[in-house]
């Protein structure tokens, strides 16, 4: 954490102190990622464990935090459990080396696809309820959800 300033750090605090653990949950998802293609490129084997365990501490106190009395609503059970597995993630990367493929590789193949709806909406101008699904493998498909929706490009 040392490249970010202490203004970055107190805005995220300041979120997670009203409430918004959505936040929380993509910043652990972010550090996730990051810890996993740090521990694929880097040689020294401590440092990676050394920031994975940061990471693990900074996702542990987002969910202390978010179960405090100090917060302005309580940590909702989506950010929890996404959070939670970001910690399980962490915690088992040695034993299931599968999970890196999945946080890596299948979350970027479901974002290209969801990009790639939402351009198909914007260029034509009319979405007919369509909306992504992301299955549990990570995948996307797309469902009709019945009426029309308009799309801007702004």
């Amino acid at each position: 954490m040392d490249a970010l300033s202490q203004a970055d750090v107190r805005h995220i605090v300041a979120l997670l102190l009203g409430g918004d653990f959505f936040t929380g949950a993509v910043l652990a998802g972010a550090l996730t990622k990051l810890v996993l293609r740090f521990s694929d490129l880097s040689p020294h084997k401590k440092r990676a464990n050394a920031l994975r365990a940061e990471a693990m501490l900074v996702m542990t106190s987002i969910i202390r935090v978010g179960q405090s009395k100090f917060t302005t609503a309580p940590i909702d059970e989506d950010s929890n459990e996404r959070i939670l597995n970001c910690i399980q993630t962490l915690s088992e990367l040695d034993v299931k080396p599968v999970v890196r493929d999945i946080f890596l590789g299948d979350t970027k193949a479901a974002y290209s696809k969801m990009v790639a709806a939402q351009e198909v909406c914007v260029n034509s101008g009319h979405c007919l309820g369509v909306a992504l699904i992301l299955t549990e493998k990570g995948c996307g498909e797309t469902r009709a959800r019945g009426g029309e929706a308009r799309c801007s490009a702004g």
